[in-house]
């Protein structure tokens, strides 16, 4: 770290308004990760069906294909920080419900699907708010030393509370988990609520109805018309709808395939293997991407994770499936990190949230929920092993069309307007 990065990071954490940001955020991100845990384990616990879990992994990706575009654009338009409080608070009472219900004996699998539903659903909300308030919180000077510093520390939450989660529901449970979710996400709605330096560009907040629509509609239309970008943004989708799949099957597959001693504690360190894989690739995705390009090193990586998906099926040992979680988690995520650093430097300035939203629309909106409720589906007729071949399958077709596309072409970073509407003398 230079030390013009070493200054710019103490001053950030010197910083009150930051500090209440990131504290929020990190309260935030630590009751998702809670629940990425306990939502399935849940589910299986009331249940003992697999096609119960996929609901719930489906319920909480539907709320971006449902409501991402919108909020991308509301979140350019609304006072970020009213919006992601909001949403927050909204979100804590939501959660809260699921031990209040198990406490009175009242909890029913359907009550979880509807809470993953609308507690998804404030989260869109507050994520859009969340990816547009930074560049305003913080001087642009300070701004790569604040993203590194908020990727660092979601990093090892991401990383640790799995396994944490994990180890407590073998004691606790997973109804518990919630309350504990619910006191986290009230501080984030507390502490993001407190910052009081704005995190909206005034000239941003407002607009007309017919304005919004037209935001709507350039992301996509833009997107839709590039071509590299849209096929890496489906490349990525394929990925992400594998992940769905595995989140999905993962806790029948170690009470079935795996059958350890502890079922739940090695539900929490698989969780917290896939997020280390996210780790591990972070580390070597700019190297990757200095030596062969976005579009290549996603095609470069693209057949690992088939193998693996396809290799998760046979495995009947857990520090194995441990290993190979691992090693599919990475190579998910450089190619979803290579995508989306492709798409940024693809888009126009005027078009980037908007497109960028669009994208996670397609990948978390569409796929994530398809490849989860696709394992509950399988999993019946051709077993254990039927979500991951499914998995294997899509991954493999998506990685010969990736390669029979234009982007091995692909090289070094480029920026054109295509299908861009004017309106008054802004390109848009």
């Amino acid at each position: 770290m230079s030390s013009r990065e070493v200054v710019a990071t103490t001053s950030l954490r010197r910083d009150g308004q930051f500090r209440r940001f990131w504290y929020g955020r990190l309260g935030s991100l630590t009751a998702t990760s809670l629940n990425f845990v306990a939502y399935p384990v849940l589910a299986y616990a009331l249940t003992g069906s697999s096609m119960w879990v996929s609901f719930v992994v489906a319920a909480q990706g539907v709320p971006y294909l449902l409501f991402g575009l919108f909020a991308g654009v509301a979140a350019d338009r609304l006072d970020r920080r009213v919006l992601m409080a909001g949403s927050e608070a909204v979100n804590a009472v939501l959660l809260v419900s699921i031990p209040v219900a198990y406490a009175v004996g009242r909890l029913e699998p359907a009550h979880v699907v509807v809470v993953a539903l609308l507690s998804r659903t404030a989260f869109v909300l507050y994520d859009a708010a969340n990816l547009g308030a930074l560049p305003t919180l913080v001087r642009e000077e300070q701004l790569p030393a604040a993203q590194a510093l908020l990727f660092g520390s979601s990093s090892v939450i991401e990383l640790g509370v799995p396994g944490l989660a994990g180890l407590a529901l073998a004691v606790v449970s997973p109804a518990l988990m919630f309350a504990v979710a619910a006191v986290l996400t009230a501080y984030a709605a507390v502490t993001i609520g407190s910052v009081t330096r704005p995190m909206s560009a005034s000239d941003r907040v407002g607009g007309t109805t017919a304005g919004f629509w037209a935001d709507l509609t350039d992301g996509v239309r833009w997107l839709w018309r590039t071509k590299d970008v849209r096929s890496q943004t489906l490349l990525a989708a394929a990925h992400v709808f594998a992940q769905g799949a595995l989140i999905a099957h993962m806790v029948a597959w170690v009470d079935l395939s795996l059958k350890p001693a502890s079922p739940t504690l090695v539900t929490g360190i698989l969780f917290g293997s896939w997020a280390a894989g996210g780790l591990a690739a972070s580390a070597v995705v700019p190297w990757l991407l200095r030596r062969y390009g976005e579009a290549r090193a996603a095609l470069l990586l693209s057949p690992v994770p088939p193998a693996v998906a396809l290799g998760c099926g046979f495995v009947g040992s857990w520090p194995l499936a441990m290993v190979l979680v691992v090693v599919w988690g990475a190579g998910t995520m450089v190619v979803v990190l290579a995508s989306l650093i492709h798409r940024q430097r693809r888009t126009p300035d005027c078009l980037r949230s908007r497109i960028n939203t669009t994208g996670r629309v397609v990948s978390y909106g569409v796929g994530f929920p398809l490849g989860g409720l696709a394992a509950g589906l399988v999993a019946g007729p051709w077993g254990a092993r039927g979500p991951f071949l499914l998995a294997g399958m899509v991954l493999a077709v998506a990685a010969v069309l990736g390669w029979s596309s234009g982007l091995r072409h692909e090289s070094g970073p480029r920026t054109r307007g295509v299908g861009l509407r004017t309106r008054g003398d802004a390109r848009v």
